[in-house]
């Protein structure tokens, strides 16, 4: 898999991210996963940021949330991936990173 494509070079900072969502986000957030972003875990904490950037990208959120479930794993984690770390975090996995 390539960095492009779909993607279009994608990358989230997830601290970064999860620090600038607003009430309105957590709001969408819930509504689409089902739970508040604070209770999510793992890929589903990762899918709901791609969400918020979806829909800040100017998406609606059916069509945001619906982009961010089909990304695969290593889509996700791509778009995680630590640009001074090209083959993963600096423990040398590829997991995401924590969110908060």
């Amino acid at each position: 898999m390539t960095d492009e494509g779909p993607l279009n070079g994608l990358r989230i900072d997830a601290r970064d991210m999860s620090r600038s969502l607003t009430g309105f986000d957590e709001i969408a957030i819930r509504k689409a996963f089902g739970d508040a972003f604070e209770s999510l875990k793992g890929m589903f904490a990762g899918r709901s940021l791609v969400f918020v950037h979806f829909r800040r990208d100017g998406m609606k959120d059916a069509d945001a949330h619906r982009r961010s479930l089909e990304l695969t794993v290593g889509e996700l984690e791509i778009i995680f991936r630590n640009d001074e770390d090209a083959e993963g975090n600096a423990d040398g996995s590829t997991e995401i990173p924590t969110m908060i």
